[in-house]
């Protein structure tokens, strides 16, 4: 039917006739509004709805499916990524760009404290964990740099950022971002390397 583009009618007919409750959701194009609507039998071949306006939640959950993108988006082209830990429960949340930074499927729950050491090298790690312990326990924040070690088995670096979450003077989360900053090390890296080329160069050539 043209007026029924989410052919709600014929769902109704199938309530009424078949006495099984169903729940409905969709969108008014005349009215702009988004509808719950929750159909039941009364009685053998009848049916009966409740209609409930829920555009503004609709709209909500759309603002935040959006925010979300733009987010995912902006830290894929800055390759940045953030992850937060809930202290009391454990949960650990993190971002799709830095399961892209460690290789690691985002199918996966987050890795916990003590999974996470096997994607740095030891030192770094040695780093890390005395920072997130201090964090925890004395609310200071943290800027390393950081050699991690992806899934893949390939190395690279980080630039990790974390801090303390408080409330009611209490620490309750601990929160940061991860920076994969490889390319900026091995730019670095082959600068010093010209550098120390363009030196002894030089020398040579005095000699």
């Amino acid at each position: 039917m043209k007026d029924d583009p989410n052919n709600w009618l014929e769902k109704y007919c199938n309530t009424a006739l078949t006495g099984k409750n169903q729940k409905l959701e969709g969108y008014v194009k005349s009215l702009n509004k988004y509808f719950i609507v929750n159909v039941f039998s009364p009685k053998e071949g009848e049916f009966a709805a409740t209609i409930s306006d829920f555009t503004e939640v609709k709209k909500k959950e759309e603002a935040l499916v959006k925010s979300e993108r733009e987010l995912n988006n902006v830290q894929r082209i800055t390759l940045v990524g953030s992850w937060v830990v809930d202290i009391k429960t454990g949960k650990i949340d993190w971002t799709n760009e830095l399961y892209r930074i460690f290789r690691l499927d985002r199918k996966l729950q987050p890795p916990n404290y003590d999974a996470l050491k096997a994607r740095f090298t030891d030192e770094s790690w040695e780093k890390l964990s005395a920072a997130i312990k201090k964090s925890q326990y004395e609310g200071a924040s943290y800027k390393l740099e950081l050699e991690m070690i992806r899934a893949n088995g390939e190395k690279g670096w980080l630039l990790a950022i974390g801090e303390a979450v408080k409330e009611n003077n209490e620490i309750v989360k601990l929160r940061g971002s991860a920076q994969d900053i490889t390319i900026l090390k091995e730019n670095e890296k082959a600068l010093i390397y010209a550098k120390k080329e363009a030196k002894e160069s030089n020398l040579s050539l005095i000699h």
